[in-house]
């Protein structure tokens, strides 16, 4: 049986490949520490495979190939690694070293104009970088599809958001990636995605890699003299119906010679009279 790892281990991300179970996938790696140490992505996720080329290799040892080097070759035997010419790239290609990423607009003299991380740079690629393709592509990066903007998710093929072809932002939306163009978002795709986000009440949360909805917040400068308000001092205290006055300096509320600590609009929080139940959060300001 043969050892295909050993034939990929070299190969660059991205080289096309195929398998009967799944069609054509995307070599990404060869981790030699684990028991299926040949990872392929297909349309964002990960599938791996055991060192033969083997889906449940451990499972089923009996099974056989289901990795080979294209569609209308089943066999590895003469398979060499391809030779990528050193002039490799080309201006409007997108590549990365597995940290930088960078858009390429200008070679002249053998140096590398491009953007990165914003700003336009220049210098000499070094032989870590490779095309960037979907197999690089980490949980939570700005992306486009052919053209349209989108946070990636590598989970359930389901990502986080995503500015359709009507500029509607879909959430947790399936996309197909194969026969599509996707790169890296620009600058401008990236503001586009984010400004779509605030508009519809949406805020990325890089850190956690989590798509929240925006609380919204009542502004305690829409009260104003006579406005029917319910107001008490404590948590514990019944709501009461009164008339708004004006807010002390100390931050408290006036509502014509009494002073309360909590206050809210009547409107909207009718059922809260009498009870001593919490209000919305959104209407916090004291």
């Amino acid at each position: 049986m043969v050892n295909i790892a050993e034939f990929l281990k070299d190969a660059p991300k991205g080289t096309k490949l195929y398998s009967p179970l799944f069609g054509e996938v995307e070599f990404a790696e060869v981790i030699n520490t684990e028991y299926m140490p040949i990872r392929v992505m297909k349309r964002g996720y990960g599938l791996r495979f055991d060192e033969y080329g083997r889906y449940m290799g451990n499972e089923y040892p009996d099974s056989e190939c289901l990795l080979f080097p294209s569609k209308d070759c089943r066999t590895w035997e003469g398979w060499k690694l391809p030779v990528e010419p050193k002039s490799k790239f080309k201006v409007g290609d997108w590549i990365t070293n597995g940290t930088f990423t960078h858009y390429i607009v200008s070679i002249v003299d053998g140096f590398y104009y491009f953007y990165g991380g914003g700003y336009l740079d220049f210098g000499k690629i070094d032989g870590y970088y490779h095309l960037w393709t979907i197999a690089d592509a980490k949980d939570g990066d700005v992306l486009a599809l052919n053209g349209k903007p989108f946070i990636y998710s590598h989970k359930y093929e389901k990502n986080y958001c995503y500015i359709d072809e009507w500029g509607q932002l879909r959430v947790n939306f399936s996309l197909v990636f194969e026969g599509n163009y996707v790169c890296p978002a620009t600058k401008q795709e990236r503001d586009l995605l984010f400004s779509k986000m605030r508009e519809v009440g949406y805020e990325w949360d890089a850190d956690k890699k989590e798509l929240h909805k925006i609380k919204s917040h009542y502004d305690i400068a829409n009260f104003h003299a006579g406005m029917p308000v319910l107001v008490r001092d404590k948590d514990y205290d019944e709501w009461t119906h009164t008339y708004y006055s004006h807010r002390t300096n100390g931050g408290n509320f006036n509502t014509g010679g009494w002073i309360w600590k909590q206050c809210i609009p009547f409107e909207g929080n009718e059922t809260l009279l009498g009870t001593t139940d919490m209000c919305d959060e959104m209407y916090f300001n004291w």
